[in-house]
């Protein structure tokens, strides 16, 4: 997507970075496996930090082995392995690379756009087979998103159809970790009348629709983060932006405030998860490294390599 989902590095622990840089690499080597070496360029923070929260619910500790990477093939360096949270987030990264390069060729970039289309094409359709109604929910909330840029510029309804789009993807995240997993619950009685099951399944599902409250409101911030970050580039190029009736001051000034409230929003869902594992470095994500990166980009500074 864009890079902007990313931990507070200096904050860190040791083996927190160095768990993140697993599954980073193992993200990276999980779309290669699944959708051949090019589509690896597509990687991204964002998507690593959506396989870190889905394994934040797997049932065992990712296996971490020490590998070496293409890109540093003489060190061996520790790299997760496969599991369904990296299996989930290399079709995401895909999808929406596929998706992103299609815009980018509807918006004049023909040459860029046609060339990240036809790259990505066969990888998509895999994606696709593979998660078919995780695809169906990407296309539809862009196409959505599509008509509403067509339309007078208005932050709110923009930033839904992406919060939409990312609320479908955290949601089918979720199902596809949650997959084949028993949901009997053994309370030593002889109960029949299926009431553990049933609030189990309750349970279940209060845990899916957080999930997808959380997305909704990552993907609320990161529309409207893009849209401050990309306001002059927009203005320039007489581009449409969700904040082109505001000057530049005027649109900080309304992004900033907007995206403080959803970063609070965001720690406020977080903390309604009762996370197996990781919760840190979840919470610094969501209370340093997103707050850290709306600063930069508001001031105009671009953002560090991790």
């Amino acid at each position: 997507m864009f890079g902007y989902i990313r931990p507070f590095k200096s904050e860190l622990l040791v083996r927190q970075w160095t768990y993140y840089q697993s599954a980073y690499c193992g993200l990276c080597k999980q779309i290669g496996r699944d959708y051949g070496a090019l589509p690896r360029l597509a990687l991204t923070y964002d998507l690593t930090f959506l396989a870190i929260l889905l394994q934040c619910f797997a049932e065992d500790e990712a296996d971490e082995q020490q590998d070496i990477c293409l890109l540093n093939p003489v060190k061996r360096k520790t790299i997760m392995q496969h599991n369904r949270a990296l299996e989930f987030s290399a079709a995401v990264t895909v999808l929406l690379a596929w998706h992103k390069g299609a815009d980018d060729k509807n918006d004049g970039h023909a040459v860029r756009g046609g060339a990240v289309t036809i790259a990505l094409s066969s990888a998509r359709k895999k994606a696709e087979i593979r998660f078919p109604m995780l695809a169906q929910a990407i296309a539809d909330s862009l196409r959505k998103l599509n008509e509403v840029e067509q339309g007078e510029p208005d932050p709110e309804a923009a930033s839904a159809c992406f919060g939409e789009l990312l609320a479908a993807v955290f949601r089918e995240g979720i199902k596809h970790q949650f997959l084949d997993r028993d949901v009997t619950v053994d309370n030593g009685t002889n109960n029949t009348d299926g009431a553990d099951e049933q609030t189990v399944s309750v349970e279940r599902r209060m845990i899916e629709e957080t999930f997808a409250c959380l997305g909704e409101e990552l993907g609320r911030w990161i529309y409207l983060l893009d849209a401050i970050d990309d306001y002059r580039t927009d203005m320039d190029n007489k581009n449409w932006n969700p904040y082109s009736l505001l000057n530049e001051n005027m649109a900080k000034t309304e992004a900033d405030k907007a995206l403080s409230n959803l970063e609070a929003d965001m720690d406020k869902t977080a903390m309604l998860l009762d996370f197996v594992r990781d919760s840190a470095l979840i919470a610094n994500v969501i209370r340093m490294g997103l707050p850290h990166v709306r600063l930069r980009i508001l001031s105009g500074a671009s953002l560090e390599k991790l």
